[in-house]
Order: structure tokens, then C-alpha cells, then sequence
């Protein structure tokens, strides 16, 4: 049927990070340093975020998810690191100078068709960042848009493929499974979960390695059609 709703992953989805650089992340952050008895440099303290982040990957297989508030605490306080600011805006700075996203090209035409259209719309992103900050850097990057809910994994401990986040989802909308589609780039991560969650999934600009029903599209413009032909059927 015609969706209510349709929500969207987030990295390779809706934007991407062509530009991600861990270490101008840490150039960032150190401009904030109170205290580094060590000396510890940039390239040092990436060194070290790296190895936290590799240290926890049977967790995030498992599809359990950590924060970087906390991967950013165990890194700094290891290193006998401080800060003038609060760890929460340490979370800001350190992702702002990794990089910006590049929002991908089609998705500010399609989500004013989806507006226009009355069909609402969210984010459900496996990400290590916060919420607060996914929004924040969501809604700089597309402020003509206002997604209804955006459920960042880091913030409930559950990763995609498990159900978890898209039945979260489908609670605070208030809609079936089978009202929502869900558009994501990763075979393994969005179709298996959003067909674990009884939803529509869409696989965007990526190919399908299993014989789950789903859309795929190469480009966002080719979803508009889709939606008018099921509002015919």
C-alpha cells in the first residue's frame, strides 16, 4: 500500500562522509585540552580512539551499540586527558572536525515530494554519535526539512538488523509495520531489519545479496514514481 511514513537510514542514505579524517577530529578537540601531562599528540590520541573502536566490533556484530561519549571518555582518560568543555560538546567538536556530510544529491527534491504528498518521514541510523548531535547536524544540512523522529542507535544500545529500533519507531508514530517503508544502503543492515520489523524496505544505490522483497534504486528521483504507481493500485 501507499506508505504513511517512510524512514530513512542515515550515512550512505541520506548524506555521506566523503571527507572523514579521525585525526582532524583530534586537531579539534585538542584545542580544548585544560590538562595533557603526557604530551600525548593528535596522531597519538587517534592512535588510541582507533584501537577502542576495534576493541568493541564483536558488540557491534552481536548488533549491540556503544557510544562515542563513552569510546571518547575510556580514550581520554587513559591518556590522563582534560578538557575545558563537557564531554557532550567534546562529542560536537571532535565530529564536526572529522569532516562534514554532503547531503546526496535528489534527497532536499524528495523529501519536499514527500511533504507535499502528506507522507511523513524519520531517520534510524546505526551510529555511534548521539541523537542530539545527528539531529543538529540533520537539520543544518537539510533546514528546509523536519523529520518527525530520528532514533539514533547509540542512544538505545540496539544496532540494526534487530528489530528493536524499528519497533521503537513504529511506537512512537503510531503506525502498523506495513503503513512504513524504510530506505536504506546496506542489504545485511536495512532490508533484513526493516523485514524483521514487518516494514517495506528500499535498498538504495546498492545491489542485494539474499532474496528478501525489496525495492532497489539507483537514485532517489526513481522512488516518486513508485509511490504514485501504489497509490494507483
Amino acid at each position: 500500500m501507499m506508505p504513511k511514513m517512510i524512514l530513512f537510514d542515515y550515512g550512505g542514505t541520506l548524506m555521506d562522509e566523503p571527507d572523514f579524517d579521525p585525526l582532524q577530529g583530534e586537531k579539534a578537540v585538542f584545542a580544548y585540552i585544560k590538562e595533557n601531562p603526557r604530551g600525548i599528540t593528535p596522531e597519538e590520541s587517534a592512535a588510541w580512539g582507533t584501537r577502542i573502536f576495534q576493541d568493541y566490533g564483536a558488540a557491534r556484530s552481536a548488533g549491540f551499540e556503544l557510544t562515542e561519549l563513552q569510546n571518547l571518555r575510556m580514550q581520554y582518560e587513559m591518556l590522563d586527558i582534560t578538557f575545558t568543555v563537557p564531554y557532550d560538546k567534546i562529542e560536537e567538536i571532535y565530529w564536526d572536525g572529522c569532516g562534514d556530510s554532503r547531503v546526496i544529491e535528489g534527497v532536499p527534491a524528495l523529501l519536499k515530494e514527500l511533504k507535499a504528498c502528506g507522507i511523513r518521514t524519520g531517520v534510524i541510523s546505526n551510529i555511534q554519535w548521539s541523537g542530539r548531535v545527528l539531529r543538529r547536524r540533520i537539520d543544518r544540512l537539510l533546514p528546509d526539512h523536519d523529520f518527525e523522529c530520528i532514533l539514533a542507535s547509540s542512544d538505545y544500545g540496539y544496532r540494526k538488523p534487530l528489530p528493536a529500533l524499528f519497533d521503537l519507531a513504529l511506537h512512537k508514530t503510531g503506525l502498523a509495520p506495513e503503513e512504513v517503508w524504510y530506505c536504506g544502503n546496506s542489504y545485511e543492515f536495512d532490508v533484513k531489519g526493516a523485514v524483521s520489523a514487518g516494514l517495506y524496505p528500499v535498498l538504495f544505490r546498492s545491489k542485494a545479496d539474499g532474496d528478501l522483497p525489496h525495492l532497489e534504486i539507483s537514485e532517489w528521483k526513481e522512488l516518486i514514481p513508485c509511490l504514485e504507481r501504489k497509490s494507483r493500485s
